[in-house]
């Protein structure tokens, strides 16, 4: 199903209520909610496919998601993240649960399963660690503090910026004392025992930092969103912008396919509109950025302000999150002939004991010890129906944007031979820790493709091939100015930079931007709809 509509092909209207650039899940729920309050929300995406990490692609017969490998609470209907995705979708969204293991987690040889349901999950390590318990109960007791603390937080992001500055110690300081402490610092006060620690922290990728450096709050936040099991969108990741689109389309808005925005227009220091890189001109006294809040910063509010030095300060430190690896597979054969099942495997490795991992993080960074495999064709309930007898696999890895700094200034398919090979390389080695694990599957594989940091940067305009926008360490929290108002009135900031990473997280920041922006009235329904218990 197509989403939006090319620039070229579009009738935009002269003005819009409101202008959301970027259409990943910040900037499409941001227009999703002032659609259901009646807004003729125009979202601008540079892309030619709607849905920023939540868009797929095709190789032929097979389609991959490139950035939705699992979501946890949405399996209950009165959680507060699925009764977002309703409210956003109307409904239309239905998810798929994952296997009762959703991860497992393998440390150096031996596996960890990480099995649905809290006190499933307590009770699962007490056997892996029956030395630990007093730890572990610690640990769960800490994950769920941070998680009640958490809400005020991000909730006075929404707050205008006179209020929100007057309430945030006493809304925000329970919280800070989690996220101002490492991860490994406050594992390493609960237990000595390195390898629980190694577990309690297997799915630190999901959030772009190793337990030495980030954020305890953020480690505490990802963990807490699967203990309840994970689900995947039925129809695969691309259904959810596509569920999305009529509800922005109903007041007469619009996703505009290959519409940069160049800049704001600004008149006598009111925002008036944008400018599209195309030379057109399109009104609207509120623009909601989805881009990034260092894009937004310097691009958007440099032109028209000086930039605050707070903002100054913390953007030369360049923060960035990781960049990242994906080896695509294709292959013959479906879920039950190859032997596949939807739990997602961690692999980690120490010094050298592997020399694939030793050779991986050679190519790409320290931190390629860790390797993460998804299997999305198992967990598409629809995909037999679309892709009978085929099946697909991510591997996945971090990579250091600075291994690829010979070729940041190539254009995409033009990187040269000598970037081929290394792609070739960092595929073999990823193929060969796939096939350590599942070797039945050399003879069925059909298609590989590989992303780099530098696909990341191409399709999804993250200039350092981060995926996970401002580096989610200690410091990022303290960010006092990271809120939806901007210093330019109108001009507002949602996406993954304003709340945490990933699809949640930008969910969670599309709401808190559509509130900040909507009337009081309009508010308290978007939010009794969303985030009230």
């Amino acid at each position: 199903m197509h989403v939006g509509v090319q620039l070229k092909k579009a009738n935009l209207s002269p003005s819009y209520d409101a202008i959301v650039v970027g259409s990943g899940m910040g900037g499409m729920t941001a227009a999703a909610c002032l659609a259901r309050a009646g807004w003729k929300v125009l979202v601008c995406e540079r892309h030619d496919t709607a849905g920023g990490f939540t868009h797929t692609f095709n190789r032929g017969d097979y389609t991959w998601d490139v950035g939705v490998h699992y979501i946890g609470d949405v399996t209950r209907p009165e959680s507060k993240l699925r009764r977002t995705f309703d409210y956003i979708t109307k409904g239309q969204l239905s998810w798929q649960p994952m296997d009762e293991i959703y991860d497992a987690i393998e440390v150096d040889g031996k596996t960890y399963e990480f099995i649905s349901g809290r006190d499933h999950l307590k009770h699962q390590l007490y056997n892996y660690f029956p030395n630990e318990k007093k730890g572990i109960d610690r640990y769960f007791s800490l994950v769920s503090l941070v998680g009640k603390s958490s809400m005020h937080f991000f909730m006075q992001k929404a707050l205008p910026p006179s209020l929100g500055k007057l309430l945030y110690s006493p809304l925000c300081k329970k919280f800070l004392s989690y996220s101002s402490q490492t991860t490994g610092s406050v594992l390493g006060g609960i237990t000595e025992n390195r390898t629980l620690i190694r577990v309690l922290t297997g799915q630190w990728a999901d959030y772009g930092l190793p337990p030495e450096t980030s954020s305890f709050a953020m480690h505490a936040m990802v963990a807490e969103h699967y203990f309840g099991g994970a689900s995947y969108p039925s129809g695969g990741a691309g259904s959810i912008a596509q569920c999305i689109h009529p509800v922005i389309k109903e007041p007469g808005g619009e996703i505009v396919l290959g519409a940069e925005v160049a800049g704001l227009n600004v008149h006598r220091g009111r925002l008036i509109g944008v400018k599209l890189a195309s030379g057109q001109n399109i009104a609207s006294d509120c623009v909601i950025s989805a881009i990034g809040a260092e894009k937004t910063y310097r691009n958007f509010v440099a032109p028209h302000r000086a930039l605050p030095q707070e903002v100054v300060a913390y953007l030369s430190q360049k923060p960035y999150s990781m960049g990242h690896v994906c080896l695509y597979l294709g292959l013959k054969g479906d879920a039950r002939s190859l032997g596949l099942n939807s739990t997602n495997l961690w692999l980690h490795r120490g010094g050298d004991a592997d020399p694939n991992f030793a050779a991986l993080s050679r190519l790409l960074g320290e931190q390629a010890r860790v390797v993460f495999i998804s299997f999305p064709s198992v967990k598409d309930p629809e995909w037999p129906i679309r892709h009978p007898n085929l099946s697909t696999i991510e591997v996945i890895a971090p990579a250091d944007f600075a291994h690829f700094s010979a070729w940041q200034n190539s254009s995409w398919q033009r990187r040269g031979q000598e970037y081929l090979a290394w792609k070739a390389e960092v595929s073999r080695i990823l193929l060969e820790i796939l096939l350590s694990k599942l070797p039945s599957l050399r003879s069925k594989i059909d298609v590989t493709e590989l992303s780099t940091p530098l696909s990341t940067k191409h399709f999804a305009g993250y200039d350092h091939g981060e995926i996970y926008g401002l580096r989610h360490d200690p410091m990022r929290f303290k960010q006092t100015w990271i809120r939806a108002d901007t210093p330019i009135d109108g001009l507002y900031l949602t996406g993954q930079d304003l709340v945490t990473c990933g699809v949640s997280g930008a969910l969670i920041s599309g709401v808190t931007t559509a509130a900040r922006v909507l009337s009081l009235t309009e508010s308290w329904h978007l939010l009794r709809h969303t985030f009230a218990s």
